[in-house]
């Protein structure tokens, strides 16, 4: 029997980190085709500090206590009519906080049947939940950029969209080259990269290996205005922030956001499969209960982790 309530990492009032603490909620019920998880893990992220610091509150409708996160891992205790899934099942995955202001930082969480997937055995629940965005944001990424050619740069290519892109991109035969930081060499080519040149020195260096301009360019380190001198003409730039330039001499330009493939089922086990062999890298930096998920903002928001951060929600109700 479900309680008539459950726990999330929220704040009535934006602001820093200090405005977060722990929030009675009712429980969410699934409806048609959708799960309702019992969270064990879900990842903190940029935007969810953008959404506590008030920075989405245009675009909310919803009432306080809201609470952030955009993906999770945890076990299904119960199911909507025509639900694919059953009780027990163990699953990563996606969802969105807005408009409503509530996500995925939530002992109990209701998402829809196809924003889920299967965990494989090899990964526990917070390597599972650092998967569904990055990993789906990546596979869009590749997706848009694929048609315009094989020869792809990524910037940013040994973080956490960056290194999965830069893989998937191995895997099926295209050509990336990874734009990092110097110090930064040694890790991407441990990524499998072959194509590795210095942001510093981004356009000459990117001249010596597609003297005509790459096909495409995924600015995972948003380095956005910079990238038209290295994308040849008619070539594509996808964006990871929203922006709002144009390039020249017919370059196609789009934005990479995850909530187009936020319902993409077949793609998001397809990653975790992948996850689960070890085909590309899942390094989780720090794991936080969520009664100190403050702190947890403040280690994202200083920068420099080399992995991502969890709440651990297993141990509330």
């Amino acid at each position: 029997m479900l309680s008539a309530d459950t726990t999330c990492v929220g704040f009535m009032d934006f602001g820093g980190p200090e405005v977060l603490g722990l929030h009675r909620v009712s429980m969410p019920a699934p409806g048609e085709r959708e799960i309702l998880v019992e969270v064990e893990a879900a990842t903190v992220n940029p935007a969810d500090i953008f959404l506590r610091s008030g920075g989405l509150q245009s675009m909310m409708n919803g009432t306080p206590p809201y609470y952030g996160g955009l993906e999770l891992a945890g076990t299904i205790v119960a199911a909507g009519s025509n639900s694919r899934w059953k009780i027990g099942e163990k699953v990563a995955g996606l969802t969105l906080f807005l408009p409503s202001g509530r996500g995925a930082h939530c002992r109990h969480v209701v998402i829809n049947d196809d924003s889920a997937a299967t965990i494989p055995s090899s990964l526990n629940m917070a390597q599972a939940a650092a998967v569904p965005m990055s990993g789906i944001t990546a596979r869009l990424a590749i997706d848009k950029a694929r048609p315009y050619g094989r020869r792809v740069a990524i910037t940013g290519a040994i973080g956490s969209v960056g290194s999965i892109a830069l893989r998937l991109a191995l895997l099926e035969g295209l050509e990336p080259i990874a734009v990092v930081r110097r110090s930064q060499f040694d890790r991407a080519r441990k990524l499998g990269a072959k194509h590795i040149v210095d942001a510093e020195d981004m356009v000459s260096q990117m001249r010596g290996i597609a003297p005509s301009g790459v096909d495409a360019v995924i600015d995972c380190a948003l380095m956005m205005q910079a990238n038209e001198a290295v994308i040849r003409d008619g070539g594509f730039f996808g964006g990871l922030r929203p922006f709002d330039f144009t390039f020249g001499r017919g370059i196609v330009t789009g934005l990479i956001g995850m909530p187009e493939y936020l319902r993409e089922q077949v793609k998001l086990q397809e990653l975790l499969t992948l996850a689960g062999k070890g085909e590309f890298p899942i390094s989780i930096a720090s794991v936080f209960p969520p009664a100190q998920a403050a702190e947890a903002h403040r280690l994202l928001e200083k920068g420099g982790l080399g992995g991502r951060i969890s709440l651990d929600f297993s141990g509330i109700s």
